[in-house]
């Protein structure tokens, strides 16, 4: 676990370079070396190391079997999205190894991960050790379509902020390809054309916590019946419920901007209101599917707004006159991040030792 730890540990570095005097072309390759690292940690992993790796080369495998006509209907076959079988079927159709896919394709996060970061976050060595802390160390190795998928989702969303609606909406699909849960990203700009009230989205984690007091995932598929590849999971799923203080903090992060609203609208635009409203329905739907980790990767995918939000926030307490908070709540984040990034590695037993 020593590679994890010294990883976790170069991410709190990195953070506390943020406010130093370095020129921004040393931030640059300081940011660029870590991009570098996660994604040659990712990329060259073994097949020991995490619980999925062995199902995704199975199915890379299964590609030079897979007629290129048949890959519609593979989805049901192989129970992965369009987007990553596809990927499959071109890679191992010009004679690339798993790994060497698997490297490319984490290479690739990792790049693209960088630009959006680099792009559109006040404080982007911050938001990378935030998002090393609470996502990197599961995503990045298991749910490899689920981490690329939420980075596009993302940034189709900025994209459309900008007015620039053929990138945005194309990166969108891309990320609903590559994971189902990303399409719930399509509804952000639609929620706020149709119907934006900061103070209604604001109500909607408390409901969505009075809402999981009458078990709805049950109560749904009494009444209406779910799929078998939802289903399966109800029983495995009745005592986990770990999210909770991740969502309160979420909450009142939501809190702080709906009561700064005027100052984030002025310094972020439209870009502030998607991430309010991700944030919202976020924990909306992890709060009311608390037991159910299936369903908590809709919140997931929501939730990863919450890295850049923190950064929105640090920069409003740049301003003078909230000068002296900047530094404590940007040190306390860390600090609370670095915590879950710890307990993925030494507690969840997500991750096996590297070497």
């Amino acid at each position: 676990m020593a590679l994890y730890v010294i990883i976790l540990c170069l991410a709190f570095l990195l953070a506390g370079v943020e406010f130093m005097r370095l020129r921004s072309q040393d931030k640059i390759w300081l940011f660029a070396a870590m991009i570098g690292v996660m994604a040659l940690v990712a990329g060259l992993r073994r097949p020991y190391v995490d619980r999925d790796y062995e199902n995704y080369a199975m199915t890379f495998g299964f590609m030079q079997y897979l007629p290129w006509k048949d890959i519609l209907s593979a989805y049901s076959t192989y129970n992965m999205e369009l987007g990553y079988i596809f990927l499959n079927k071109l890679f191992s159709s010009l004679g690339f190894s798993f790994g060497a896919f698997l490297f490319l394709y984490e290479l690739a996060l990792g790049v693209v991960l960088a630009r959006l970061i680099y792009k559109y976050s006040p404080y982007p060595l911050i938001t990378l050790c935030l998002y090393v802390s609470l996502f990197y160390f599961i995503r990045d190795f298991t749910q490899i379509r689920f981490a690329f998928g939420c980075i596009l989702m993302l940034y189709g969303l900025f994209k459309l902020s900008e007015a620039e609606k053929g990138a945005g909406w194309t990166l969108l699909i891309c990320a609903g390809l590559l994971h189902n849960a990303a399409w719930i990203g399509i509804f952000i700009p639609l929620c706020y054309s149709l119907f934006y009230n900061r103070w209604l989205y604001l109500l909607f984690p408390p409901l969505g916590y009075i809402i999981s007091l009458f078990h709805p995932m049950y109560l749904i598929s009494h009444f209406v019946g779910l799929p078998e590849q939802i289903t399966r999971y109800m029983m495995a799923s009745v005592k986990i419920s770990s999210g909770l203080m991740g969502y309160l903090f979420a909450f009142l992060l939501m809190i702080f901007g709906v009561f700064h609203y005027q100052k984030m609208k002025e310094l972020f635009g439209v870009k502030f209101d998607y991430l309010f409203i991700a944030l919202s329905l976020g924990v909306f739907f992890g709060l009311m599917f608390l037991n159910f980790p299936i369903m908590q990767r809709v919140s997931g995918a929501l939730i990863t707004a919450s890295i850049f939000y923190i950064a929105f926030i640090l920069r409003l307490l740049s301003e003078k006159k909230w000068y002296g908070y900047r530094d404590v709540f940007a040190f306390s984040v860390v600090l609370m991040y670095l915590y879950y990034g710890f307990r993925y590695i030494l507690v969840s037993h997500i991750l096996q030792p590297y070497f």
